[in-house]
């Protein structure tokens, strides 16, 4: 299912990344499809999904690491990609290096997995960007580490973040982009603002999902009702004459019992056409409950 998405903050209208018609599937199996993804300038988007729906992928197809299946991506500016396990290039400012306390004459084997972090993101913020992507920065980072981050994101206005630090996210974030059921949901603020909407959302469907299957169980009810009717309208019945027949009221109606039986069957042909509306309307596609 196509959607459009625009994930926007107000005022600034600068588009710095459009992608159109986007189809990604890994090893034959879809990963998400998606109408249209538009970022404007200060945008600070949370990208957020459950393990494996597509979130690095996401990302991957922005930077031009990976080309989508279907659909186009068009990147206005300069982007700076810290990778969750990516390399270390050795590209860093010195001032970067004193920034996040970390040494240039020191092997990267020789780092702990939280010192390797603060070199990349050293090496990340090295370059002079107007887009930034992040992939889950503040893995094996301590409180401090998390701090230098912070204070280093504060200088880029535009940036889409992977991250399980939620509070980083409510922090950061007037945008949160979900990759779900094989598509891409956009909601309005951080992630607190995210997860009210979210819980909203499973709240209106699961009620319009109850009253979807009560309303199918009523018409299947009257489906089954109405065949059943029609199946005993076999025959006149045998001790009544022809003009008692004709006598009977309902007969103006039913000009016989073989027209009557087809008049019930069409009804249950009708009502189970309902049904068949029912379930293919896209309004009820619904998710069951999570």
């Amino acid at each position: 299912m196509f959607i459009n998405l625009i994930a926007r903050k107000g005022g600034d209208c600068m588009e710095l990344i459009k992608m159109r018609g986007i189809e990604k599937y890994f090893g034959g199996k879809l990963l998400f499809t998606f109408d249209k993804l538009t970022v404007f300038k200060n945008d600070i988007i949370g990208v957020v999904g459950l393990n494996g729906s597509g979130k690095t992928t996401l990302l991957e197809i922005i930077n031009n690491d990976i080309a989508p299946d279907k659909g186009n991506v068009e990147v206005k500016g300069d982007i700076s990609y810290y990778k969750q396990f990516g390399q270390y290039h050795e590209s860093v400012d010195s001032w970067q290096l004193k920034e996040f306390r970390s040494s240039s004459t020191i092997s990267e084997g020789w780092f702990s997995g939280g010192e390797k972090t603060r070199l990349r993101l050293a090496e990340t913020f090295s370059k002079s960007s107007s887009i930034l992507l992040l992939d889950e920065p503040t893995a094996n980072l301590d409180t401090k580490g998390i701090q230098l981050l912070k204070r280093n994101l504060g200088k880029y206005n535009t940036m889409m973040i992977i991250s399980h630090d939620t509070n980083l996210l409510d922090e950061l974030c007037n945008r949160i982009i979900e990759i779900d059921n094989n598509t891409i949901n956009c909601f309005d603020g951080n992630y607190t603002a995210y997860k009210q909407q979210k819980e909203h959302q499973i709240h209106t469907e699961k009620r319009e999902y109850e009253n979807y299957q009560a309303k199918k169980k009523q018409l299947e009810e009257a489906y089954l009702q109405k065949k059943r009717q029609a199946e005993a309208i076999t025959d006149k019945p045998r001790n009544m004459s022809n003009s008692e027949i004709r006598a009977r009221s309902f007969i103006s109606t039913y000009k016989s019992f073989g027209g009557r039986q087809k008049a019930i069957a069409k009804q249950a042909k009708a009502v189970q056409s309902r049904i068949e509306q029912l379930q293919e309307n896209p309004c009820l596609n619904l998710k069951k409950t999570k």
